[in-house]
């Protein structure tokens, strides 16, 4: 199952249920800012994807059952 970082807008994967139900978790460790953001920065820094990473097990999902998923790309920022 492909869950993004755990935040309250990500409440509803309902890490701590699905987890006993799926094999494995994809945590989409990017985006952090995204082509609608009001500042231009890292798509996915280390700090994010450690954040991420640490949110995740917080949450008693095995490390087992979670697969990194980072970014091969980024963004092209126009400031004004």
């Amino acid at each position: 199952m492909d869950v993004a970082v755990p935040s309250p807008w990500s409440e509803y994967y309902n890490l701590p249920v699905t987890k006993d139900y799926v094999d494995y978790i994809y945590l989409m460790a990017y985006d952090e800012h995204y082509a609608g953001s009001k500042e231009p920065g890292s798509v996915s820094s280390y700090t994010f994807v450690e954040k991420a990473i640490k949110d995740i097990l917080a949450l008693n999902v095995p490390s087992s059952k979670i697969m990194l998923g980072v970014p091969f790309y980024l963004r092209d920022y126009t400031v004004i």
